[in-house]
């Protein structure tokens, strides 16, 4: 998985007013215990079963994020959320008790989907499809374009997170940011690529889709049912694997005896988006926290249990 450095100096000027640090000045003694109200800059479930997971004696509120930074730079996207929660809390009289500490945490996740411009090959991050079919644009281009250039059928996955800290009582009125970004690279198998490309590979792969994000995992939870609409370019890490089209992670494939972990970081990834690095001031044992998150275990064991007779032409 891949770890990318911020740019503050964009961030800034993107953000307007909001100061960011990367480094406080003066570390925080026991954040853990200094918090008293985090509040989740997404209308996601799953970010908000995992904020609750983390943070089970906190008081979590939920505030979504309004419209998105018009870029294609998840960090600064999920920057932008949380500064919008902030307006939005301060407006609301939420966040003026003296003394209190507020930590507002935002993440954002794309798809980077292969495009050809100009005669050059990038990977382009996606938005989220129109209507439900509207995937299938973005399947052919992930299975078809990588062919011209002589590459595997291939995406990305981008995620930013941001944590943001509010101390009502501090002199300094301005929140203290932090903000990382990760990306984790998709290839695909070359004949389940070619199957995804036709007709009958894509009406499957949506089947599986709707079969998988009403499945136990979920519907355990009071997650409510998707469709493609709800995810970057409606391609779905999980749904692939299960369909058995990952050819690899990173490099890391599925014969690597790694390939499990490198699957279940990649799918918290796409699903909820946090770097552990925004976390760790405030959760001292995040790591063994998402290692040990019964969800994922259920969501990754799913997505191994491949439904390989969907990936056969039918006859």
């Amino acid at each position: 998985m891949e770890v990318l450095k911020g740019n503050f100096e964009g961030a800034k000027q993107s953000l307007g007013t909001t100061e960011l640090h990367k480094n406080s000045p003066e570390p925080l003694k026991s954040p853990e215990q200094l918090i008293n109200i985090v509040i989740l800059a997404s209308s996601s479930p799953r970010r908000k079963a995992f904020v609750e997971y983390i943070f089970p004696d906190k008081q979590v509120e939920i505030v979504p994020a309004g419209k998105e930074l018009e870029t294609h730079d998840v960090s600064l996207i999920a920057l932008n959320k949380a500064h919008q929660a902030l307006s939005i809390q301060t407006a609301k009289n939420s966040v003026v008790d003296k003394d209190s500490t507020t930590l507002i945490l935002a993440a954002d996740t794309r798809a980077s989907i292969p495009s050809i411009k100009d005669n050059k090959f990038n990977l382009v991050s996606s938005g989220k499809p129109m209507e439900p079919r509207g995937f299938i644009d973005s399947l052919l281009q992930v299975c078809l374009l990588p062919n011209l250039v002589e590459q595997q059928s291939h995406y990305r996955l981008d995620s930013g997170s941001a944590h943001l800290i509010f101390e009502s009582g501090s002199k300094n009125q301005f929140p203290k940011v932090i903000f990382e970004k990760e990306q984790a690279l998709v290839t695909l198998k070359a004949e389940k690529a070619a199957y995804l490309a036709t007709s009958d590979g894509q009406e499957h792969y949506l089947q599986e889709f709707y079969d998988f994000y009403s499945s136990s995992p979920y519907t355990e939870h009071n997650m409510p049912a998707i469709d493609p609409t709800f995810i970057s370019a409606g391609i779905s890490l999980p749904v692939l694997s299960r369909l058995g089209a990952i050819g690899s992670i990173d490099n890391i494939s599925q014969n690597d005896p790694y390939y499990k972990d490198v699957l279940r970081k990649a799918i918290f990834l796409a699903a909820v988006g946090f770097s552990h690095r925004i976390l760790k001031p405030f959760v001292s044992d995040i790591e063994n926290r998402i290692e040990n998150w019964s969800w994922l275990d259920k969501v990754t064991h799913k997505a191994l249990n491949e439904n390989t007779d969907k990936m056969s032409p039918k006859k």
